[in-house]
């Protein structure tokens, strides 16, 4: 052992160690970064600057909540001159992120707040209708192709399907109604919702029988805000399924179904039926 416990160095053999560390990391990358390593002078200079700068903003800022006293922009300047101002914070603030404005450790704060308030926090379908506005939806998006989904497919892509989907699932705890088949931890069953008296497709009809004013191609945008408040979509009645299950359905999208197709489903009904039976007769019994 070169060095035990309690046993002290000299300082001749700190300096060479200091040399020797010193020459390592000329050739190695450090572990810690810039540990070892001096800034020269112009370095230090844009670095103390940029902090000024950001210590400026900070104390900008704090003047100004303290000078609003709890007010709103609007109440002191007015709707005008508010929406001004707000515009200029936004332009000055673009590209920047809370690291470069509050630092590190004030940003890891800041965002956890953010994160806290909003738990639990349920959009109102004004908001919802803002953000698929601002949102790079359709023409905004990069990856648009001319208009290719169907009205068909974006209503089932709205919020308000899904929450109909999952209200559900919770309903039917997650388990498919007909077979019995649910998820467990090394089991994964694919569930779906099943429309019960009307299926979705004759929903849809009566949908655009109601505006038949409107195109299903050409007023796309208008017909979708208009199926948000059509409530026969989101107040259908349903049941949980899994895909084998759903897809011997009447009105199931894939109509193609072979004999050997539901043979293999209904065999996999009976297997799973016999195992539930199985386990309430053990925990009966």
């Amino acid at each position: 052992m070169l060095f035990q416990k309690g046993h002290s160095i000299s300082e001749k053999l700190k300096k060479k160690l200091s040399q020797a560390m010193k020459k390592y990391y000329q050739t190695h990358p450090h572990p810690r970064g810039m540990l070892g390593k001096r800034l020269s002078e112009e370095q230090k200079k844009k670095s103390s600057e940029i902090r000024k700068k950001n210590l400026k903003e900070v104390k900008k800022l704090v003047a100004m909540n303290k000078k609003r006293g709890g007010k709103t922009y609007e109440e002191i300047y007015g709707i005008e001159r508010a929406k001004e101002i707000r515009l200029n914070q936004s332009k000055a603030q673009k590209g920047r992120t809370y690291d470069d404005i509050f630092g590190i450790e004030k940003a890891i704060k800041q965002k956890e707040k953010l994160r806290k308030s909003h738990i639990g926090h349920k959009a109102s379908n004004e908001t919802k209708l803002k953000m698929r506005e601002s949102a790079q939806i359709g023409e905004k998006n990069f990856n648009w192709k001319g208009g290719i989904t169907s009205l068909r497919e974006k209503i089932r892509k709205l919020p308000e399907y899904k929450e109909w989907r999952d209200s559900i699932y919770k309903n039917d705890d997650y388990t498919c109604q007909e077979c019995g088949a649910r998820s467990e931890k090394n089991k994964r069953v694919y569930i779906e919702a099943h429309h019960n008296e009307k299926s979705f497709s004759k929903l849809f009809a009566e949908f655009l029988k109601e505006y038949n004013q409107f195109s299903p191609f050409e007023d796309i945008d208008t017909l979708l805000r208009l199926a948000i408040n059509w409530q026969p979509f989101w107040n259908a009645e349903g049941v949980t399924l899994c895909k084998d299950c759903h897809k011997l359905t009447k009105n199931y999208l894939f109509r193609g179904k072979t004999k050997r197709d539901k043979s293999r489903i209904q065999s996999k009904r009976k297997a799973i039926r016999f195992s539930v039976k199985e386990v309430d007769y053990g925990k009966n019994g």
